[in-house]
């Protein structure tokens, strides 16, 4: 034993108090969600009633920028943040994650992910990557060069 009567080992420890979470397969919030294959999805599917006076929480959050940015999880993006009062700065990539009060924004070219506050967001553009490929798809049938 050691000069604190240990030996080192922690099974004498009682057990630490962990809070229970659910695993993201199976939260409530998560799985209406977790389908996000890139697809723009700008709607919020709700009545204007539900929208305007929600009933209940799961109500409210389907109308809120969280649930709008879970929906397009997997779409290219362009947030501006603001810095300060009067600064701002756009991180552009895909839009990779959302928690509770933040949004992760993945750079293919540079391999990086840019983790960013939610409560700085001003504006997020979203791209429709899906029209952008089939537009070059077109031009380069034609043999046109130019921009759709």
């Amino acid at each position: 034993m050691g000069p604190t009567g240990s030996t080192g080992s922690t099974a004498s420890l009682p057990p630490a108090s962990v809070p229970a979470v659910l695993p993201a397969s199976r939260h409530p919030a998560h799985n209406e969600f977790a389908g996000s294959t890139g697809n723009l999805d700008l709607q919020n599917h709700q009545p204007a009633e539900v929208i305007e006076a929600p009933t209940s929480t799961g109500e409210a959050f389907l109308g809120s920028l969280k649930a709008m940015l879970l929906r397009n999880r997997g779409n290219f993006v362009a947030a501006t943040l603001l810095i300060g009062t009067q600064g701002t700065m756009v991180w552009e990539g895909i839009l990779h994650e959302v928690g509770n009060d933040y949004f992760i924004i993945y750079q293919t070219g540079r391999q990086r992910y840019i983790l960013c506050d939610i409560y700085a967001l001003k504006y997020m553009e979203f791209y429709d990557t899906k029209q952008r490929e089939l537009c070059e798809h077109l031009l380069q049938e034609n043999g046109s060069r130019g921009f759709c």
